[in-house]
């Protein structure tokens, strides 16, 4: 390999990991482990490699055989530092959150976060509906965007998202095997984040496919779109003026560049590393005995509490002073504590971190504003679940005062004061109680969820609840090689016999 090559190497590799070019050269015959580099960003190194190592064989490697390793492709031999782009307005990139930042690494590791859903609706005009979608695509820039170098993103013209939206109705009656199919699609389409498919299951039936990459949509903004061409369809239908127009300024690029300017307060700080020695380790459940073999497998447990056992449920939240959250919350804590190793846990609880600050108000702004709160549940001998809800809604309440530091920055905090690079929070719980719009529907026609499925990066078990016809639907979703189907019935079990 010529010298020139190896050099030019060298300064990817530096624009990689953030350090000198000149300091990465002088120091090329050292164990590239030895720069004390996070689990993100080796990550993100392995990625660019190929053959791609192993963690330990990376960090046995020295620095010059990773700069030798490095594949220069038409992506990254271009690479521009987080500097530059900065400073270079021709160039359309703009810096990933911290939460697209670990969706990304779970790309790269083959777990991208996604969700994928099929919908069957009766009486759907298929054109119009085609019209609704594209109209509501070219609105918003998020729905075109991809992302560049692993580390940055950018908006592509909308006409070239649109050459994959084809839309055509497939006839085929192995519905199995055109499942298969759309997920290929989407898997084998490096620049695809969403995809929509259609397939008809009788004459008046259509199956809807929609596939999501969370990286650059968030649930809210999910429902929105959601909301949006349903409003559309129904204009088209009526022949009535298209009302979805943006009329919010700002957009998530500038979302994105305020964060990765934002100061963390001095106060937050000192906050959290008070408390880095009472946030206990995440529920250590029974895993089964291959569980660290690669890969991942999602699978679904649900079940729906009746209105009546959930408006009394909501009441007594309200008596208490707190929100049904953190009851439920409190619930499943409880159940969790039967089959945890340690008594004492945490559990990852997902927010939204859309700014809606009267001057600062990203409403309406599709994108991806997720964090988390870590949320320490300790044991209280003789306690009541009413006890333990009213003390995560405290909890919860003092964490959002300090949210200047993100779900994400805490964990890392964490992993340093336990110098435990590898510590993660597996077992999440996700609300989207007034998210999820019970009510939506296209005009004239019926709407069936016939099938859904989510995956998170990291993630082994994730709680989601949400309303629906007046219920609350409980989904867990979990990964099938980590947790055996049987312990998941037994968790679910007890909110049947509590209903």
């Amino acid at each position: 390999m010529s010298s020139s090559l190896i050099q030019s190497k060298i300064e990817l590799l530096a624009s990689y990991i953030g350090h000198s070019p000149k300091e990465l050269e002088r120091l090329s015959h050292k164990l590239f482990g030895t720069l004390g580099l996070d689990s993100l960003t080796l990550t993100r190194v392995r990625g660019f490699l190929e053959p791609k190592p192993t963690y330990q064989i990376l960090s046995g490697l020295t620095i010059k055989q990773v700069a030798e390793r490095i594949s220069v492709t038409e992506e990254n031999k271009t690479f521009i530092g987080p500097d530059i782009l900065e400073k270079d307005s021709e160039f359309n990139a703009f810096p990933l959150t911290p939460m697209q930042e670990s969706y990304v690494i779970g790309a790269m590791q083959e777990c991208p976060c996604q969700i994928y859903t099929e919908i069957d609706v009766s009486g759907l005009e298929v054109e119009f509906f085609k019209q609704a979608l594209r109209a509501v695509t070219a609105n918003h820039p998020m729905l075109h965007a991809r992302i560049v170098n692993n580390s940055h993103q950018e908006i592509r013209d909308k006409s070239e998202y649109y050459q994959n939206m084809h839309l055509e109705i497939s006839e085929s009656t192995d519905l199995d095997k055109r499942r298969e199919e759309c997920l290929m699609r989407f898997k084998s389409s490096s620049d695809l984040y969403w995809d929509v498919q259609l397939t008809r299951l009788d004459s008046n039936t259509v199956r809807i496919h929609i596939i999501i990459d969370m990286v650059f949509i968030d649930a809210v903004s999910a429902m929105q779109i959601c909301r949006e061409v349903a409003t559309e369809y129904e204009n088209i239908l009526t022949n009535q003026p298209s009302d979805n127009l943006v009329t919010n300024n700002l957009t998530f690029q500038s979302y994105c560049n305020q964060l990765s300017m934002k100061s963390v307060s001095e106060e937050s700080l000192n906050y959290w590393n008070a408390r880095c020695n009472e946030i206990p380790d995440p529920p250590q459940l029974p895993r089964l005995k291959n569980s660290e073999i690669e890969g991942f497998d999602f699978q679904r447990e649900c079940i729906t509490l009746d209105s009546n056992y959930w408006n009394t449920l909501k009441k007594l939240a309200q008596k208490v002073e707190i929100t049904p959250n953190s009851l439920v919350l409190a619930a499943f804590s409880e159940v969790l504590r039967l089959y945890s190793e340690n008594p004492d846990f945490s559990v990852a609880v997902t927010m939204s971190g859309r700014p809606v600050d009267k001057d600062n108000d990203f409403s309406g702004v599709v994108g991806e504003y997720t964090d988390i709160i870590l949320c320490p549940i300790t044991n209280r001998p003789g306690s009541k679940i009413v006890d333990a809800a009213v003390n995560i809604h405290n909890t919860l309440c003092e964490s959002l005062e300090y949210n200047d530091v993100t779900g994400l920055d805490l964990i890392r905090m964490l992993r340093n004061y336990h110098e435990d690079q590898h510590l993660s929070f597996p077992i999440v719980f996700t609300s989207f109680l007034g998210v999820v719009d019970p009510d939506l529907t296209l005009r004239d026609c019926e709407i069936k969820l016939h099938y859904q499925q989510t995956q998170t990066p990291q993630i082994t078990l994730d709680h989601q609840i949400y309303e629906m016809n007046g219920n609350l639907q409980i989904n867990w979703d979990y990964d099938a090689k980590v947790y055996s189907q049987s312990l998941i019935c037994v968790h679910v079990l007890p909110w049947c016999c509590r209903s």
